[in-house]
């Protein structure tokens, strides 16, 4: 053990800076150095204090997601009213209905565990590229992470049938019902 130069510190003999304050233990005998080498770390004054990397930090862990300001990962999924998202639907001739798909798709993956899912937005522009049949293989696909959720096998054959007999809305309403379920 070797004693810090400038605080008194013990440290271990091989230590090229102080564990308590980090200033530089002076360079002995220790073989030949590189001359290419670069040069190590400028010494600390004694009294330096390293900086908080987290502010705020208590210490408990922190899924890494700068979510809802506490940092919360996954991001928490809001429930929506049904019949208030259907008569948005309407009022806004289906508009509304888009934006609703983008969302029950992105949080029903999120929920089911499906992270490697089609994003909403790709979603989106396959349905609108197809003029609607991407939205049948959609409605099944949702139905098996309704499926994954609640556990019944029966989801993805009643949402692929509602998709062919033009009620995607009574699925999304459906899929929306699981989520605020299981949010």
């Amino acid at each position: 053990m070797k004693n810090c130069p400038a605080c008194g510190e013990p440290n271990r003999d091989d230590a090229l800076f102080c564990s308590a304050c980090g200033a530089r233990f002076p360079q002995q005998d220790q073989g030949a150095a590189d001359p290419g080498a670069a040069p190590g770390p400028e010494p600390r004054s004694p009294n330096y204090q390293a900086p908080d990397p987290q502010p705020g930090y208590d210490g408990q862990p922190n899924y890494g997601g700068p979510y809802h300001g506490a940092g919360t990962y996954p991001p928490p999924v809001e429930p929506r009213s049904v019949a208030i998202c259907l008569i948005l639907s309407l009022v806004t001739c289906g508009i509304y209905m888009l934006y609703w798909m983008y969302k029950v798709n992105d949080e029903l993956n999120l929920l089911a565990g499906n992270p490697n899912g089609t994003s909403g937005g790709m979603v989106l522009v396959f349905d609108i590229l197809t003029c609607g049949i991407y939205g049948i293989y959609w409605n099944y696909k949702m139905g098996q992470n309704v499926s994954r959720l609640t556990g019944d096998n029966f989801s993805p054959i009643v949402m692929l049938l509602l998709a062919l007999f033009q009620c995607s809305f009574i699925s999304l309403a459906l899929m929306q019902d699981t989520i605020n379920k299981y949010a």
